[in-house]
């Protein structure tokens, strides 16, 4: 038997978390998505920090402790399945073709037809820090049975678990929510199931 506990957070951690927050609203960065290879979100990252490129792949940090042996498995696992993000150095020329070629990374993001790399707004990019920050540091997802319009939540399943979101509409017979997603500094509109998402606490 094993049970799931939260990495306990370090000093090392917590001044990891200070320079991130600091990197994501510094002038001539610009945040990218990064798409990986299945399973490779690991070997991108190591890719592209050995490339001299500012990676961030978000994850929620798990450890798995054995209840007999007391030993300890990491079991982190990425915040946004198959998604990082890699802050573009203006000053020093960076550019979408530095990142595509490294290994384990399958495209950048793009919402647009001549495939210009989608840049994800500096606040979109701090909230997910806080979001990282809190899973860190023990905040529990609340969940309840009923969704009033205006409630916050986020997914539990997919390669969007974490993202949050608005209630924009609830179909209690049918147990669907409808809602609002931001994902990579853009709105989605979303249908899924009551036991698929969770309010935010």
């Amino acid at each position: 038997m094993s049970e799931l506990q939260r990495i306990p957070v370090t000093e090392a951690l917590k001044a990891n978390y200070t320079l991130l927050r600091g990197l994501v609203g510094a002038a001539g960065l610009d945040w990218i998505v990064v798409r990986t290879n299945p399973n490779c979100e690991q070997r991108a990252l190591e890719s592209l920090t050995a490339a001299g490129l500012l990676a961030w792949l978000p994850m929620v940090p798990m450890v798995r402790k054995n209840s007999r042996t007391k030993n300890e498995f990491d079991r982190s696992r990425p915040m946004c399945t198959r998604y990082l993000f890699v802050g573009l150095d203006r000053s020093a020329r960076q550019s979408t073709g530095d990142v595509v070629v490294c290994d384990g990374v399958e495209a950048v993001l793009s919402f647009d037809p001549e495939r210009r790399p989608h840049i994800v707004p500096a606040r979109q990019m701090q909230i997910l820090v806080e979001e990282c920050w809190q899973a860190l540091t023990r905040r529990k997802y609340v969940q309840v049975q009923s969704f009033d319009i205006g409630m916050t939540f986020r997914l539990l399943a997919d390669e969007f678990k974490g993202c949050p979101g608005e209630v924009t509409g609830y179909d209690k017979a049918r147990g669907i929510i409808e809602g609002k997603v931001q994902m990579f500094g853009r709105e989605h509109a979303v249908r899924v199931a009551v036991d698929k998402v969770a309010i935010s606490g």
